[in-house]
């Protein structure tokens, strides 16, 4: 693949994997400009001289982000965690892709069933120790059930984006396909196997700042 063109679908992987899937079951986002603020909005003594207040309803973001304000610390504490969490669970399914890849390149028979386990197959899968997180976040008073269900949702469709569209874009070279429910090919030779699994690597990294950043402000 030559040079432009493997910036080019990489570049549109970035551009996808930021996508966050839409849930109006989270929240009705109302623009900042369109709130009406009282002074019951303001926590006394925590914004003194300031007329900025914590919005009564949920309030978007008014960039390129879906998604609403927070509207309490305890449901800011669990987007971020969730984001995480998230997070941690695209860099572990990235690493079995990786490790598929490399088994498939040494003819290893069992590396499609060897995949399915590391990312889908008990506790200690990728599925497995987000799910674990999850329940753990559900189980105490900070997280309502939207932001749960949303949590859940977007493992869905972030794993079925990382075994198709990400896998066929990252492992692009070669001509025999990668099989099971996974696209892509088995590279080439080790030099384009490395490659790949270095560039899944930095789309992990890309993932995690992208939901870890806001939530530092």
């Amino acid at each position: 693949m030559s040079k432009p063109a493997t910036i080019v679908s990489f570049t549109l992987a970035c551009l996808a994997f930021l996508v966050p899937v839409q849930s109006s079951a989270v929240c009705t986002p109302v623009p900042l400009s369109q709130l009406t603020l009282t002074e019951s909005d303001v926590p006394e003594g925590q914004y003194p001289g300031m007329s900025l207040a914590r919005p009564s309803v949920p309030a978007a973001f008014n960039d390129d982000d879906s998604g609403c304000v927070p509207d309490t610390s305890d449901h800011l504490k669990c987007s971020a965690a969730i984001g995480k969490n998230l997070g941690k669970f695209v860099s572990a399914v990235i690493k079995c892709h990786c490790k598929q890849a490399t088994a498939a390149k040494k003819g290893v028979a069992t590396a499609n069933a060897d995949e399915e386990a590391c990312e889908d197959s008990g506790a200690k899968s990728a599925r497995g120790k987000f799910d674990a997180a999850i329940a753990k976040l559900a189980a105490g008073s900070g997280c309502t059930s939207a932001q749960i269900e949303a949590a859940n949702g977007e493992r869905d469709a972030l794993l079925a984006y990382l075994d198709q569209t990400l896998n066929g874009q990252v492992y692009c070279d070669g001509g025999t396909p990668l099989g099971d429910d996974d696209a892509g090919n088995i590279p080439s030779d080790k030099n384009k196997l490395n490659c790949a699994c270095a560039v899944g690597k930095n789309l992990s990294k890309l993932f995690a700042a992208s939901w870890s950043r806001p939530f530092a402000a």
